[in-house]
């Protein structure tokens, strides 16, 4: 029921207005409900308020992989417009047929030549076509692959052979170890490169009357007229075998080459020579030299013999100033004889062993005159030389700078070869 007078709401059961107390009279319809607004003071009915949603903060657009497109990628892409547009504006001049002779009029030619050149122009024209349809297909491959190529090189440069020379010691290697180790597996000892005073001056060069030289006969033990004068020449860096080339190794050689040699290599079946770990005798020149190639190597010059001989100290000896029997092995009997096994003896100061005695060494080339050397020998120019000694040989034809010559055809029991190789041919190798 609604008071009349101050427009509240009381209940039916009440006869007083709960607010102003007025009398209240039970009616059909009751007054009309003021609208009372929060200022006038009385009760309101409060609208329930709807949440607010909060604005979705908008996600960050992901940024697809294909649209890092590089520039080369761009590039490939109108390639293959270019092509498409170039199909489409001279695809007449392309697939068209060849327009066809007037042949009353050249007569000159025969139907035969108007033919084949008609034959030659379409094949011209077919060829094109492919041609423009493989350059479009490979950019459409290119560019599905998307950008990812190899990293080239964006520096500047003047000329071609610029960059080409660039590119070329970018890729280039190098090889600095103290040992190498080539096909035959065989360990290599380098040798530093340095100068060192070669051949000797020792023994008295007497002249005649005009103050030509005259040949010596040589007395034993006194420097050959071809191992003197002593001179200085420089070696670069070069390996050299650490031991000569053993029975075992040579066999391998011929087993895997199937190499037929020039030598005997009659002690193969000598008791006193064929253990695996001596150095192979009997060896021609020429086999010595198809070893070296085989494995990767060569055989060492005489300055590059002499110089890990002298140890760089100008040694008399490959053992030092002086040389004894437990030291190397020379002086022996032809017929009670032999080789020891290689590393019998101590190595020297660069770690090279039995460069004196065991068995002599063939070095690459011919002998030749030393600078200074005005004294003529026929041996000049064709006859070879071994170094060192061997088991059969007089301590005096162990020395550093003894020369021996022999026939390049002889093979014999007590001459064998170690292999080398500079430092500039490995890197050769491994840049090809």
């Amino acid at each position: 029921m609604i008071c009349p007078n101050c427009n509240t709401m009381n209940p039916n059961s009440i006869k007083k207005c709960i607010k102003c107390g007025e009398k209240l009279e039970k009616s059909s319809g009751g007054a009309a409900i003021k609208q009372v607004s929060s200022s006038e003071g009385g009760p309101m009915l409060k609208q329930k308020e709807k949440p607010v949603k909060a604005e979705k903060t908008p996600k960050p657009m992901m940024v697809n992989g294909d649209q890092k497109k590089s520039s080369k990628t761009l590039l490939i892409f109108f390639v293959v417009i270019a092509a498409a547009a170039a199909l489409y504006f001279y695809k007449d001049k392309i697939f068209t047929s060849v327009p066809s002779h007037d042949y009353k009029a050249d007569s000159i030619r025969t139907a035969d030549s108007i033919r084949l050149a008609d034959s030659i122009r379409l094949a011209d024209s077919l060829k094109l076509a492919d041609s423009l349809a493989q350059a479009v297909k490979d950019s459409l491959v290119l560019l599905y692959k998307g950008s990812k190529t190899m990293r080239q090189d964006t520096t500047l440069y003047k000329t071609l052979s610029e960059a080409e020379k660039a590119q070329a010691s970018k890729r280039k290697k190098s090889y600095n170890e103290k040992t190498y180790y080539a096909k035959d597996n065989k360990k290599m000892v380098l040798i530093k490169g340095h100068s060192f005073i070669m051949g000797t001056d020792k023994g008295a060069v007497t002249t005649d009357a005009k103050g030509k030289p005259i040949p010596q006969k040589n007395p034993q033990g006194a420097a050959s007229d071809i191992e003197r004068p002593a001179h200085s020449v420089k070696v670069k860096d070069f390996y050299l075998d650490e031991t000569e080339v053993t029975n075992g190794q040579f066999k391998k050689f011929l087993e895997e080459t199937k190499y037929k040699p020039k030598g005997s290599l009659s002690h193969f079946r000598d008791r006193r020579f064929n253990n695996d770990e001596m150095p192979v005798v009997d060896v021609d020149y020429y086999d010595a030299v198809a070893y070296a190639e085989w494995s990767g190597k060569r055989l060492p010059t005489e300055r590059e013999w002499e110089c890990a001989a002298k140890d760089s100290h100008n040694y008399e000896y490959p053992t030092g100033n002086d040389m004894t029997e437990s030291q190397a092995r020379f002086g022996m009997n032809i017929t009670e004889g032999s080789p020891k096994p290689v590393k019998s003896y101590r190595a020297n100061g660069f770690g090279i062993y039995d460069l004196a005695g065991n068995v002599s060494e063939w070095v690459q080339g011919v002998i030749t005159q030393y600078p200074g050397n005005k004294i003529p020998n026929r041996n000049y120019g064709s006859a070879r030389v071994p170094r060192g000694g061997s088991w059969l040989s007089p301590k005096e034809d162990c020395k550093t700078y003894r020369r021996a010559i022999l026939d390049i055809s002889k093979s014999m029991g007590n001459i064998g070869f170690r292999c080398a190789i500079s430092r500039d041919e490995i890197i050769e190798l491994k840049n090809r």
